[in-house]
């Protein structure tokens, strides 16, 4: 990535309680044969918009919108919902928890978008799915076992969330490990 490019997101930092700390402490002494790239506790997230390549000229301007879109979107709850895969159960490519998808997050999201567009740069067009990425998945032993275990661990606790602030993000690669570092917070209104 050039001088003038930087890999960027949208995003609300998350913290997960010890109940679902617990459940990826299990998943992941459970899952100790497979090859899985876990996410570290600082990378823990949820994606609200993935921009990627960005020009650097054009933060100022992402970061002015991104005020103006949160000042207009109420602050909002959401609670985790679910353990679950992306890929297939042949396949499976990432471990996530789902998240409740409020009428507020899904606003944020296309806001977001639109303006993203709006000034050139490329949006994901695939459907938007709130989640948290527990790891990333290289090789999988025994994708039936696997399966199988995802079912077994579906969390019967909740975790609710306040949610009052966006971030964007930049994504930093050095010797094979990401690190994300916070360009910039933008408040969400304050429910009257």
């Amino acid at each position: 990535m050039s001088s003038t490019h930087i890999r960027t997101f949208v995003a609300i930092k998350l913290a997960l309680s010890p109940e679902y700390n617990g459940l990826r402490t299990a998943l992941r002494q459970r899952t100790a044969y497979d090859q899985i790239h876990w996410c570290n506790d600082d990378l823990i997230h949820l994606t609200v918009q993935f921009i990627g390549k960005t020009p650097v000229a054009l933060l100022p301007q992402i970061k002015a919108s991104l005020d103006q879109i949160s000042a207009e979107t109420p602050q909002f709850p959401l609670a985790i919902t679910k353990l679950g895969l992306f890929g297939s159960h042949y396949a499976p490519r990432i471990v996530w928890l789902g998240l409740t998808p409020s009428p507020e997050l899904i606003q944020l999201h296309e806001k977001t978008a639109q303006f993203l567009a709006q000034i050139g740069l490329p949006v994901a067009q695939e459907n938007f799915v709130p989640h948290i990425t527990l790891g990333r998945i290289k090789e999988v032993d025994n994708k039936k076992r696997f399966s199988a275990l995802i079912e077994e661990l579906q969390p019967d606790f909740k975790q609710e969330f306040h949610i009052d602030s966006v971030n964007l993000m930049q994504s930093h690669f050095h010797n094979y490990e990401v690190s994300y570092s916070t360009l910039h917070t933008s408040h969400l209104k304050e429910k009257i």
